[in-house]
């Protein structure tokens, strides 16, 4: 393990020892008599920190010097970051505070195991207190053995000096020195010895189980799915459809428009539309419908509704989260790529990015028969950045282009940019049957109105609005809301008359209706306007009533002035709307985007808002923390006592992460005085960020970019708070302000003395700013210091992640102030192989003709171009290969010349005449035959990715199809092992080497043929077959052949059966064997039955009798006739090994099976792999087939070639429903 690897190691220990240390308080304090326990657990782990941050430093400081050292990736030192890692979170895991008085009583059996992790930490300390040495570290970087061996010799050592020198009375120090000595070495060597133990165990543990564990809790499924998008998008859809009248919209689905684009004559509609026509409406309708008709289908439907109050810095990553989240929930298992991008992410402690997120979309949709996927609003969709909405239009086009998927989107303007794919904009109106639907049906449903109105009159608002409305349906909503308020059926005829004008006109008659409320509806309906209308975020139901509820003046929280929700909703006479009056947790929104618009324009209403917002949140978050105090404090005093009745501040999570939101856009006088008497108070700030303890007021007012706040807390004297004070997530006040975009904070923050390069292990300020893209605030830390190349998340520096991003202003930046061209990440990957791996081409222009080498290769030998291949970045992938190929001899040229700066745009063309010349230099590193560490060029990664396009690109840039990696594969074997015919195709195009590849063995003696055959993938042998024949077409001579009619004959014979084998044609079947569809033969019986039998047993070309190829292609009809006419139920194919009873098994079909062991066939026969019919069903995730196998008594704990048991399986396979089954039955038979 390097010296790079072992710090981003300890760094990690650091952070996580940082969350662990205030667990350990919050969890303890709820038992009694835990003081002594307390102490002694805090300073373990303090001191754990207090080591590891020396140990970072230390490392750091001269990791080249000793990189020799790091001779073995299992050194003591990597086994105790390892285990140090494993036991604190377990630690962390230990110390969640229990919720419920039964999970208390628990402690004293859990205290055991605490306090045994607690010593293995001290150990640890002591362990990374002796590696602070070079000698220490010198020693530590070896293997256990050796270590164990060397602190022995030094135990023995110090022993013999200290009896050596304990009786003569001037060496007395030196003989206590030496006994000293003696049992620190001591102490070391049990750590060692025990942590051999343990990090063996653990090492055995997660290599066998580890990556299934993660797979079998529905934790871990929800988990991703939070990642992707915390919202699901239903309650949106909810709402809207709970407006909707019955039969509202079906006019749309009979236009021909639509008809059009459900058959697939378009790929998109876009229905556009004015303000207010109804839009979203008819959306629900037509997703409800589809829904309906295709929900016995395999068909998936996603949406997204815009919003135009959602502030969001990545809305396209937030939409197609969403989008990607319904369309995952409709599938039984997340897929591993997902999952393998949740843990990377997760790892960089990142979002997904809109590509990733992307092509998970077009993965997740292959899976769908048909896939639809709307877009409500989408004018409304990034409001602030027309950049993002036309991304996301662009996406869109790209993913109804690219991938089938049926896309409709509204909008009030047609497409832009202009969509490439079929497309269809259709313009659309609320239709008047609509509008006159909905207004029989609010009339009929308002009982204040029974006794007033009559038909004619019914008749004649119905008539008016629907006239009057002109095609807008809010219009018809807001003149019905003005109906619905008069008493008398004068009162009714005089509103009518005065329908007229636009929205504007009816919000202003809204609010006169409001104003001839009493003076306390009033005031509820316009404080609430002025919340849902200018909150940072949309705001919950209860959020909203707890803010009403908060009074300026109250020094005490009072739950009996929240007023009721029905009431708030009736206050404002419809202008505002809730997805579901019986959830508290759901949304409440301003009846149109419109309305924001018109509340925006009235004068002064925002800064109002924004006054009532910050001062009622400040209010409430002083009832916050003294409640929380007092609820702390009394505990365990009451934990015989019922709860209390008062209802759960919830408006605290509402009120602490965006009031300095509000405050930043009105004066500081305004609320600076309740601000400061909270954030001086440190006990305040720890109870309302209990998962943060070490949160101050710098940090606060950064993140929210208060400047003159953060200017008054600076120029106070010091008391608690450092302006370098790290918080529990690492990040200091500088981070805070980075990482929100504040130029002016973090200016403030440089100029009183921060460091532009906090001692934390973290990801450093300026890389958050190269992530955030904020060209101005990178520049800043750069004129302060900032360090250019400090290791970030796995050793990334500011311009790996600028590379990756293909942030192209931002690399040209970070080179001209110096960035490290060579630098390489954790993995050994530069800023290159990220700009490669990305399909970033003008980063990796601008990166070569400034000193990045294309040949640099990383831990595991990649080059660019092997990243490039592998992620199927074909335009990258041309570069590259360009690039090499006239710039290899100038390479060569300027590594002689140590004068010549490389990197300079010298152009030497490649004298490929010369024998050997190009075949060499195409193998050298940055070359398209360049080997990595495990054997493998640019082409076999292409063809594992199963990248069409690169593989192409590859070939035509000479690419060789003859190379094996370590295991003898060439890219050929690849493509058959994934069943990829396409690309097995391709590969075979050229006939000089068409009969090299497909006759070439592997590694285990296999052809590609042979690998196809073993992975039951039918298309990708029949391509192989196909090819060969062609081959031996074109080398047979022309050559006279007495017996050629019969063979061709026999030949056609053979597939006329393959193919009524495939379609389950038992008549067909039975006439190509000679018998009758009930078995019976007919003619010379004893001619026949030699014929019959051969015909019965033939093989097709993969080696299969037609027994088995109707198992594998599920024909059971021609199954059953087949056993009836005595098919040998134990017959193998060859090559494989495989029975009846594994094809059957692999193709998932249980019925199958049945028959198979029901005609006799051998539950846990092997194949030449070594599996068992049990490994094959998991391997398709067939659930009941394995349950069958499994009450057939079938072993489960088979191991095969690769020692993997069927659980593995399945696991590598994503099933884990199947894992869930097996790990259920292996606790049932233990």
């Amino acid at each position: 393990m390097d010296p790079l690897s072992i710090s981003t190691g300890v760094a990690g220990l650091v952070s996580l020892a940082l969350q662990v240390a205030p667990a350990i308080h919050d969890y303890i304090t709820i038992a009694k008599n835990s003081e002594q326990d307390i102490t002694w657990y805090a300073e373990e782990v303090d001191a754990l920190i207090e080591v590891c941050v020396c140990l970072d430093n230390f490392i750091k400081s001269d990791a080249t010097s000793r990189r020799n050292n790091f001779k073995t990736t299992d050194s003591v030192l990597g086994r105790t970051v390892t285990s140090c890692d494993a036991n604190l979170r377990q630690l962390g895991s230990l110390l969640q505070v229990p919720n419920h008085w039964t999970q208390k009583l628990k402690w004293p059996f859990k205290k055991k195991t605490v306090e045994e992790i607690i010593r293995r930490l001290g150990r640890y300390t002591a362990l990374f207190q002796f590696s602070l040495t070079v000698e220490g570290h010198t020693v530590l970087s070896n293997t256990p053995k050796d270590v164990e061996d060397l602190l022995k010799l030094q135990v023995e050592a110090s022993q013999k000096l200290h009896e050596i020198t304990k009786g003569i009375d001037v060496l007395s120090a030196t003989a206590e020195e030496h006994r000293s000595t003696a049992e620190n070495m001591k102490a070391l060597l049990d750590g060692v010895l025990s942590l051999t133990e343990a990090s063996d165990q653990l090492s055995s543990i997660q290599k066998d189980v580890g990556s299934i564990k993660r797979q079998l809790t529905d934790n871990y499924d929800m988990e991703i799915l939070e990642w992707l998008s915390p919202d699901h998008g239903r309650g949106r859809h909810y709402e809207v459809r709970s407006r909707r009248t019955p039969g509202t919209g079906k006019w749309l689905l009979k236009s021909p428009d639509f008809q059009n684009w459900l058959i697939n004559e378009s790929r998109i509609l876009w229905l556009v539309g004015d303000p207010g026509c109804g839009k979203s409406t008819l959306l629900s309708f037509v997703i409800d419908e589809l829904k309906e008709t295709f929900k016995d289908t395999n068909t998936a439907i996603a949406y997204f509704y815009c919003d135009y109050r959602v502030r969001n810095t990545q809305p396209l990553t937030a939409a197609l989260g969403g989008i990607l989240r319904l369309l995952l929930e409709r599938m039984e298992n997340i897929p591993p790529l997902l999952r393998d991008t949740f843990e990377k992410s997760r790892r960089e402690g990142r979002k997904p990015t809109s590509l990733e997120l992307k092509e998970m979309i077009i993965s997740v949709a292959s899976s769908f028969e048909r896939c639809f996927i709307f877009i409500d609003a989408m004018d409304e969709f990034s409001i602030a950045d027309s950049t993002s909405t036309a991304q996301f239009t662009s996406i869109l086009d790209e993913l109804a282009t690219t991938s089938g998927i049926e896309v409709l989107v509204t909008s009030r303007a047609p497409p832009s940019p202009a969509l490439k794919t079929s497309h269809t904009v259709k313009n659309i109106y609320a239709n008047d049957a609509d509008i006159s639907s909905y207004v029989a049906h609010v009339l009929q449903a308002d009982d204040s109105l029974t006794d007033v109105l009559d038909k004619t009159l019914e008749r004649d608002i119905s008539e008016t609005i629907v006239e009057q409305a002109k095609g807008m349906f809010l219009l018809a909503v807001l003149y019905l809301q003005n109906i619905q308020g008069q008493v008398t059926r004068s009162g009714v005829r005089k509103a009518l008359k005065s329908l007229r004008g636009g929205l504007s006109e009816a919000y202003d008659k809204t609010f006169e209706c409001i104003k001839h409320q009493s003076e306390a509806r009033q005031k509820l309906a316009f404080d609430s306007l002025m919340w849902v209308s200018v909150s940072y975020r949309p705001m919950k139901s209860h959020e909203l009533q707890h803010a009403l509820a908060t009074q300026l003046d109250d020094e005490e929280w009072d739950p009996d002035n929240i007023p009721s929700l029905r009431l708030i909703i009736r206050s404002c006479c419809g202008l505002l709307a809730v997805d579901d009056f019986d959830n508290p947790n759901s949304d409440v929104r301003l009846v149109h985007n419109t309305l924001h618009h018109y509340l925006h324009g009235q004068p002064n209403w925002m800064n109002k808002a924004n006054v009532l917002i910050t001062q009622t949140c400040l209010t409430y978050l002083h009832f916050a923390s003294s409640a929380t105090l007092q609820r702390h404090e009394r505990q365990f005093q009451n934990e015989d006592k019922s709860e209390t009745n008062t209802p759960r501040l919830t408006l605290t999570p509402f009120a602490r992460d965006n009031w300095g939101h509000h405050a930043r856009n009105i004066p500081s006088e305004t609320y600076s005085k309740k601000a400061l008497s909270l954030l001086e108070n440190p006990n305040k700030i720890r109870t309302l960020y209990p998962e943060n303890p070490r949160m101050s007021a710098l940090h606060i007012t950064a993140s929210f970019g208060l400047t003159t706040l953060l200017s008054n807390i600076l120029s106070e004297p010091p008391k608690t708070t450092s302006i370098e004070k790290i918080e529990s997530h690492s990040f200091t006040p500088l981070h805070q302000a980075c990482k929100n975009n504040h130029y002016d904070c973090a200016e403030l923050l440089l100029s009183k003395g921060a460091r532009a390069d906090p001692l934390v292990p973290s990801i450093t300020p300026l890389y958050t700013c190269v992530s955030n893209k904020n060209l101005s605030l990178v520049t800043l830390l750069l004129d302060h210091g900032a360090s250019l190349n400090s290791p970030s998340t796995d050793g990334w520096t500011a311009l790996h992640k600028a590379a990756d991003d293909g942030n192209l202003d931002m690399v040209k930046l970070l080179s001209r102030r110096g960035a490290s061209m060579s630098r390489s990440s954790a993995r050994g990957l530069t800023a290159l192989h990220r700009a490669a791996g990305r399909g970033h081409v003008d980063v990796l222009r601008y990166l070569l003709r400034h000193g990045a080498r294309v040949d640099y290769t990383s831990s595991d030998g990649w080059t660019p171009l092997h990243g490039a291949a592998a992620a199927g970045r074909t335009e990258a992938v041309s570069f590259l290969l360009q690039y090499h190929s006239t710039n290899a001899v100038a390479e060569n040229l300027r590594r002689r010349d140590k004068d010549l700066k490389y990197g300079t745009n010298v152009e030497v063309e490649v004298d490929y005449s010369k024998e050997g010349e190009g075949e060499r230099l195409a193998s050298i590193a940055g070359g398209v035959n360049f080997r990595t560490s495990s054997g493998r060029t640019a082409l076999h990664l292409a063809c594992q990715g199963a990248h069409v396009d690169t593989v192409e690109m590859l070939l035509s840039g000479g690419a060789s199809v003859e190379v094996a990696d370590s295991e003898g594969d060439s890219p050929l074997h690849i493509a058959a092992r994934e069943g990829n015919a396409v690309i097995i195709e391709v590969l075979l195009r050229g006939e000089d080497t068409r009969m090299k590849q497909l006759d070439f063995r592997n590694g285990k003696w296999w052809t590609p043929l042979q690998e196809a055959q073993l992975s039951g993938i039918y298309e990708a042998e029949q391509m192989l077959w196909k090819m060969s024949r062609l081959s031996l077409e074109n080398a047979r001579d022309t050559v006279e052949d007495s017996n050629a009619d019969s063979k061709s004959q026999s030949a056609n014979e053979a597939e006329e059966l393959v193919k009524a084998i495939r379609v389950d044609d038992v008549d067909a079947v039975s006439g190509l064997l000679g018998v009758s569809p009930d078995g019976r033969q007919a003619g010379n019986q004893e001619k026949i039955d030699e014929t019959f039998v051969q015909k019965l047993e033939m093989r097709n070309q993969g080696g299969r009798s037609p027994l088995q190829q109707a198992l594998l292609f599920g024909s059971l009809n021609v199954t059953k006739l087949l056993l009836t006419l005595g098919a040998d139920i134990h017959a193998r194919s060859d090559p494989g090994q495989w029975t009846s009873l594994h094809y059957a098994a692999f193709s998932g079909n249980a019925e199958a099976v049945q028959l198979c062991i029901s005609n006799g066939a051998e539950l846990d026969s092997r194949t030449q792999q070594d599996q068992t019919p049990l490994h094959q069903a998991c391997r398709r995730g067939a659930e009941d087939v394995v349950e069958y196998l499994l009450d057939r008594r079938a072993d489960m704990y088979a191991i095969d070639d690769s020692k993997w048991m069927p659980v593995h399986v399945a696991a590598a396979g994503g099933h884990e429903r199947v894992v869930r089954l097996l790990l259920e039955r292996d606790i049932m038979d233990w």
